[in-house]
């Protein structure tokens, strides 16, 4: 008698049950609207996206027979042809790391804190030293531990006395809900029910003993690749030289940007720095202060206590300064300690009222006030333009104020004697 797992059975999938077949709707719906790779490309059968189908069938393949998703079966980035591109998609500039790279944008490295885009240091894998020690631009590769696969499941018995490497994730609710769309690509622990093989337990194998080559060059890196090279050859075309390394430019020619004299190249220059006009670069523009801001003090008149909408007689006084604004900012400050300046409701005149009241109510005048010089509305008022504040900002677009459609300035007098009030307006 046949053994029962040996064809298509019940049985077999039961005990052997093939879960990688399964195709469920919100698979379909990650992979099509949400754009996101679930499975590999080695893990979907090719044939059975063909019309003709896989000739093992869904039930003897061992690759999926699914919808691959628009990421799959992409054809790989070309890398950059020059080194220098190369170079920057891996290495992270040691002067941006200082905050000291003036190139910006222009750099030719990457500007980003990245350990794992920084390349392997010649002198530390060719003798296991680095003279320049951690100021040195390429990595220092240590001695790598296997992570610890009881750990990665959830528990290790060995606990800090472990020889592998302990990696602290937080376990993915999505994955023990059922499905993580993120997949390996996920930070988060995904544990395996599975126990660990042999192999997880092994040391990773010892770096091979390869070939280095030459060590790299400094100054002048890409000075072969840019100029080209002529097979070793040497030419002679006036006071030029061609040879491996390409034209050279005579002494005489080259300008310091540095001093500004001619002879010799700015990073072997031993002068002093000479300020103006460098190698051709006009730079008294950039040194030029303009006088951008436009400033006005004018007077309100005088006003009894309570809120007092303003718009329109600030608008009056500094309609010169924002005319030819066309982004800026107005600021507002009252040179007074017993008013302040508000920007509030600017059509129920209640609400003006009911801010009064408000306030009355915050900072009684029935307190102990101990500052009563100028009456009993003196510290009163003072308490209450420390409350308001005594600036406010505006924006300026367009050569008009940017306020909303409710929005008003308001003027907040809290002295019971009505008085003249002075304004500085700024426009920036």
């Amino acid at each position: 008698m046949s053994g029962p797992l040996a064809g298509p059975s019940t049985l077999r999938d039961i005990i052997h049950p093939q879960f990688h077949q399964n195709n469920f709707p919100e698979e379909l719906y990650i992979k099509t609207d949400l754009g996101i790779k679930l499975d590999k490309d080695d893990q979907i059968c090719r044939l059975s996206l063909t019309p003709t189908g896989c000739p093992l069938g869904p039930l003897h393949c061992p690759l999926r027979h699914t919808t691959p998703s628009s990421q799959n079966f992409q054809p790989p980035k070309q890398l950059p042809t020059h080194p220098r591109d190369r170079e920057r998609l891996a290495t992270v500039c040691k002067h941006w790391l200082r905050g000291l790279c003036k190139k910006g944008d222009a750099c030719e490295f990457l500007h980003e804190y990245n350990l794992r885009r920084m390349p392997e240091c010649w002198w530390f894998a060719k003798y296991g030293y680095c003279s320049a020690g951690d100021e040195c631009l390429y990595a220092h590769p240590k001695e790598r531990r296997v992570e610890c696969p009881d750990y990665k499941r959830g528990f290790c018995k060995l606990g800090p006395l472990c020889p592998r490497k302990h990696v602290r994730r937080v376990a993915c609710q999505l994955y023990l809900t059922g499905l993580c769309p993120l997949g390996p690509e996920c930070p988060r622990g995904h544990p395996k029910p599975d126990l660990p093989s042999p192999k997880d337990y092994e040391p990773p194998s010892p770096p091979s003993n390869r070939d280095l080559g030459p060590p790299p060059p400094g100054y002048g890196r890409y000075a072969d690749y840019d100029r080209g090279t002529l097979g070793g050859s040497t030419i002679s075309q006036g006071n030029a030289t061609i040879g491996s390394n390409g034209p050279r430019r005579n002494l005489d020619d080259v300008l310091c940007f540095k001093c500004g004299e001619k002879g010799h190249y700015a990073n072997h220059c031993r002068n002093r720095n000479v300020p103006g006009n460098r190698g051709g670069l006009d730079r008294s523009k950039r040194l030029k202060i303009h006088n951008m801001g436009w400033q006005k003090t004018f007077s309100l008149p005088k006003r009894s206590k309570g809120c007092h909408l303003i718009t329109d007689h600030v608008l009056a006084q500094i309609s010169e300064g924002i005319k030819d604004v066309k982004v800026g900012m107005l600021f507002l400050f009252i040179q007074h300690t017993s008013a302040a300046l508000s920007i509030n409701e600017n059509f129920d005149p209640d609400v003006r009222k009911d801010m009064d009241m408000a306030l009355d109510t915050v900072v009684p005048e029935t307190l102990q006030w101990r500052h009563t010089d100028e009456g009993p509305d003196d510290s009163v008022s003072h308490t209450k333009a420390t409350l308001v504040g005594s600036t406010i900002s505006v924006p300026v677009t367009n050569g008009t104020l940017n306020l909303g459609t409710w929005q008003g300035i308001y003027l907040t007098e809290f002295r019971h004697v009505p008085h003249t009030r002075h304004v500085v307006a700024t426009v920036l």
